[in-house]
């Protein structure tokens, strides 16, 4: 049994939080990290930048994060390192206390055409053997409801997904906004033999704008009465009981717990923890 799975038993979901880069962000997240003090996750995610921008201040969340008391699962990717490099990142979270590692691929930051760092025809299984190899870190990986927007046909992805999932601990959602989108994906995946536990990723979108942005971003499908709601003036609070619904719906169908893409907003976080209960199954 995984630790930070274990962890859903008690806790209402796990969260994810991003660096700030600004002192308003460093003010939102200073108020989502009390959040968290009054109402403890069953773990936090730190996120990391595009070919590690913020690699320094993703490590140095990291250890803020410890310190606090939370169980950690580090995100890292593999663009833009070579294994040298990744060695020493899993070396880095290893020693600053993580308890485990998200792997993703990654992509190069929007604003930087010019590297010349190594992308093409690498995956996050090069990360996932490497941490498996080399650390005692527990192992999750990212999975795809709606399929990975660079994957050539969805029976490809699938099996993809399963391989990586098959080296790993658990896997964490791209954020979705229909439910029945998480479940022909597990349906899909069981069909391939995996049984790797799966945990609903979630996001609540606080604009329209922000959720044409991100849902463009990851080439997720956008439901038209969601986006209908958020032109209203009571869009947030609609986008907060849509996903409270999916979380919920997640829980009953099995999902292994549910991680909360934050934002770093403090107020969605509490809304959604003062509602959410454990998860209903593990594993």
């Amino acid at each position: 049994m995984s630790e930070l799975l274990a962890r859903y038993r008690e806790h209402a979901c796990s969260v994810e939080l991003w660096p700030a880069r600004s002192p308003e962000q460093e003010r939102r997240l200073d108020a989502t990290l009390e959040v968290l003090r009054e109402r403890p996750p069953a773990f936090v995610s730190v996120t990391y930048g595009a070919f590690g921008s913020n690699r320094e201040r993703s490590l140095e969340l990291l250890s803020r994060v410890r310190e606090e008391g939370h169980e950690v699962l580090a995100h890292l990717a593999v663009a833009g390192h070579d294994e040298g490099e990744l060695r020493r990142l899993l070396r880095d979270v290893s020693e600053r206390g993580a308890t485990g590692v998200l792997a993703l691929r990654g992509d190069p930051p929007l604003n930087d055409a010019s590297s010349t760092a190594p992308t093409k025809g690498r995956h996050a299984l090069e990360l996932v053997e490497l941490a498996r190899a080399e650390t005692t870190l527990e192992v999750a990986v990212a999975v795809h409801p709606g399929g990975h927007p660079d994957a050539s046909s969805r029976a490809e992805d699938l099996r993809f997904q399963a391989a990586k999932l098959a080296r790993s601990d658990f896997g964490v959602t791209q954020f979705y906004f229909r439910h029945r989108e998480l479940l022909e994906l597990c349906t899909s995946l069981r069909r391939l033999g995996s049984r790797t536990p799966i945990v609903a990723g979630l996001l609540v979108p606080t604009s329209l704008r922000q959720l044409r942005r991100m849902g463009e971003m990851a080439r997720v499908t956008l439901p038209s009465a969601l986006v209908h709601a958020l032109e209203g003036p009571q869009g947030r609070l609609v986008a907060r009981h849509w996903v409270l619904e999916l979380a919920e719906a997640a829980q009953r169908a099995g999902s292994a717990g549910v991680h909360l893409f934050s934002m770093n907003d403090p107020e969605t976080t509490a809304w959604l923890l003062e509602r959410l209960g454990p998860a209903v199954a593990v594993g």
